[in-house]
């Protein structure tokens, strides 16, 4: 009788498992959102916030006839603009390079901070000389 108890029970305890198995399997089926849409959501708004004005430059010395240039890090300057700074200053929290060519090419002027902005280029052999920009966060 005692054997049989214990096979009875191991039984119960068999089944019991089992079922529990079979409860712990099925999948709960429920709406999320899609990690691609919830990645690209949250690079777009730290590039939104990233998108400010960089750097000022300008055409004259001492900050006169200036343009806030504002862009994703880095940018060629307008035609208008190219060869025609004369003075520049990057905005807090970052620094800045210039460079004589598109794309960031050529030789590189710089850095300039928010506390060590330009006000004649010409003091450094670089017054009409910049067609491009880079500023990278400190």
């Amino acid at each position: 009788m005692q054997f049989k108890l214990q096979l009875s029970l191991l039984a119960v305890s068999m089944l019991a498992s089992t079922t529990l198995s079979a409860v712990v399997m099925v999948p709960e089926v429920r709406a999320i959102e899609s990690p691609t849409t919830a990645l690209s959501t949250s690079v777009s708004s730290m590039l939104e916030a990233r998108v400010a004005t960089l750097i000022t430059v300008c055409k004259d010395t001492n900050f006169g006839n200036c343009n806030n240039f504002a862009g994703d890090v880095n940018h060629d300057l307008p035609a208008d603009w190219i060869d025609k700074a004369s003075s520049v200053r990057a905005f807090p929290g970052l620094f800045c390079y210039i460079y004589q060519d598109y794309s960031c090419g050529g030789f590189r002027g710089g850095p300039v901070q928010d506390d060590n902005a330009h006000d004649d280029l010409g003091k450094v052999n670089w017054n009409d000389k910049t067609s491009s920009w880079l500023c990278l966060y400190k």
